[in-house]
């Protein structure tokens, strides 16, 4: 059995993130059994599938503008990479989710008409003391000599004048006070939001959920 990242030897976990701690408190059989003992499901979830590419291409189009490049190009530079990354080439066609909302083409649709409708952004993105653009960013935060507390940001931005991070969601559902209120309290928000004031050395105010509501029309 290969030996994970976040465990020792001895199958310790010492690194812990918002999923493995979020699992563990709902419930820690569920926790003992995907953590501990390796289940996962047999088919990985069409959320996250669609979920990752959403969040990667958004990532990588803030990235592209933060280096200067102009809007038409970085959006054709992750519609390209979109349309790569979900392509079957042994079977030489799109990859089949399974899914009737959350397919290929809803993928590109939702990324362009995100774009397309936040040309004017009114969030910024905080470009740090070295100069990179604050994207795509995992840390990993020493909390003594046991622990270790590890995560990934999409992306760090500066809204009406106040620090945030910025998260992307994509739902099934329609996107209501209800669908924000599951995220208070949250581990993974809460986590964020406490990791970027130490990381950065910023006054965090707190998570923009960016949330993308996925329907077939």
């Amino acid at each position: 059995m290969t030996q994970l990242l976040s465990f020792d030897e001895s199958g310790f976990q010492f690194a812990w993130d918002s999923t493995s701690l979020g699992t563990f408190v709902t419930c820690p059989r569920k926790y003992y059994y995907s953590m501990l003992q390796g289940w996962t499901a047999q088919q990985k979830s069409v959320h996250l599938i669609f979920g990752g590419h959403y969040a990667s291409a958004l990532e990588h189009f803030h990235k592209h503008r933060a280096a200067g490049v102009d809007y038409d190009t970085a959006l054709r530079l992750v519609v390209r990479e979109a349309l790569e990354a979900t392509w079957d080439y042994e079977k030489d066609a799109p990859q089949d989710w399974m899914h009737t909302n959350k397919t290929r083409d809803t993928l590109i649709r939702s990324i362009v008409w995100y774009l397309e409708h936040y040309r004017d952004d009114p969030m910024q993105t905080v470009i740090l003391y070295d100069g990179r653009a604050a994207v795509e960013y995992s840390f990993s935060i020493d909390l003594d000599e046991t622990y270790t507390y590890c995560g990934h940001i999409d992306r760090l931005v500066n809204y009406g004048g106040d620090i945030y991070v910025q998260d992307q969601k994509t739902t099934g559902s329609q996107i209501t006070p209800r669908f924000f209120e599951g995220y208070s309290p949250d581990y993974q928000m809460t986590g964020y939001t406490w990791a970027g004031q130490i990381i950065f050395n910023m006054p965090v105010k707190g998570v923009v959920i960016d949330a993308a509501y996925i329907a077939v029309g």
